[in-house]
C-alpha cells in the first residue's frame, strides 16, 4: 500500500499507553471504500461472486478519487 494516500485515520481512539497515543483503526481510505461498496453490489449482475474483487477494487478506486478530491480543496 505504499504510496497510496489512506487519509489517515478516520475514527482515531484515545489509547490507555499514554497522552498523545492513538489507536488508528479503519483509514479514511477504507471507510470511503466501505460507503462506496454497498451501492457497487447492488448493481453487480454475477451473483457467482466471480467478479467480487473487480468490485472490491472498483469501491477503493473510488475511495482514492474521493481522497484526491478532498486534498485538492
Amino acid at each position: 500500500m505504499s504510496g497510496i494516500n489512506d487519509g489517515g485515520p478516520v475514527f482515531p481512539l484515545a489509547t490507555s499507553s499514554g497522552a498523545n497515543k492513538w489507536a488508528q483503526g479503519m483509514t479514511l481510505r477504507d471507510y470511503f471504500a466501505a460507503a462506496a461498496l454497498p451501492s457497487l453490489v447492488s448493481k453487480a449482475v454475477d451473483m457467482n461472486h466471480s467478479k467480487w474483487k473487480a468490485t472490491v477494487d472498483h469501491a477503493y478506486q473510488i475511495a482514492d478519487e474521493m481522497i484526491r478530491a478532498r486534498n485538492f480543496r
